[in-house]
């Protein structure tokens, strides 16, 4: 996105406010590290409270952190309307970042990773 449009991320721009102005080889990496590391950490409850988890589940646990960033991020640190002021492209990114992106990741991965059930643990120890 900086790249090409020469707007930076919402990551980049969040590091910029929160910790002062940086180079963009700085923010970039530095905000990008902070972005996949909020994931990562955003994961273990995830992990911890949901049952079943499925892609599905993972979509719809992504929305906190998603309006997380429109109501408390976008107004208090970046100095933005809420929800962006509901333009568009602001507002979708963080939905597909956090929802598609984030959510059918970690939901997925963490039902592949499931424990199996007690009825197919039985029949796996039985076939052994």
């Amino acid at each position: 996105m900086f790249v090409v449009a020469g707007t930076p991320p919402m990551f980049m721009a969040t590091f910029n406010a929160t910790l002062g102005p940086a180079s963009p080889i700085v923010a970039g990496l530095a905000g990008g590290a902070l972005f996949v590391l909020s994931g990562a950490l955003w994961g273990v409850p995830f992990a911890a409270l949901v049952r079943t988890p499925t892609i599905g589940n993972g979509i719809a646990f992504g929305l906190v952190p998603a309006l997380w960033l429109w109501v408390v991020v976008a107004p208090v640190m970046l100095g933005k309307p809420v929800f962006f002021g509901f333009a568009l492209p602001k507002l979708s990114l963080p939905f597909v970042f956090n929802c598609l992106v984030w959510g059918t990741t970690v939901g997925w991965y963490a039902g592949a990773d499931a424990p199996a059930a007690d009825g197919e643990a039985q029949a796996s120890v039985a076939s052994s």
